[in-house]
């Protein structure tokens, strides 16, 4: 597939604050930011899903995982830097094809 420059809309850093948790926020952000991509003849969004519920989400919503960088098995310097983080296992890169 041939892609030019606005033709993918890239989802990062998606959050709520605990006060509004459970109101499908997030949801409801992922699916306008799709309407409006579509609706200018997007071809792809990519999602960069770092945790839980926004993996769970991004599924609901039709995306599909393509590969999934493990926190425990990164390394930055001879470092596990992600080594803390316990809620994922890591980072899944997610895809949804607007055709």
């Amino acid at each position: 597939m041939d892609l030019e420059l606005g033709q993918i809309l890239h989802i990062f850093m998606l959050g709520v604050q605990d006060e509004y948790k459970n109101q499908k926020i997030a949801t409801t952000l992922i699916q306008e930011n799709l309407k409006l991509a579509n609706s200018h003849n997007f071809s792809l969004a990519i999602a960069e899903a770092t945790g839980l519920i926004s993996q769970h989400i991004f599924r609901k919503l039709g995306f599909r995982e393509q590969v999934t960088f493990f926190y425990d098995s990164y390394t930055f310097q001879g470092e596990k830097v992600f080594s803390s983080i316990k809620e994922s296992a890591g980072c899944i890169l997610m895809l949804y094809s607007f055709f």
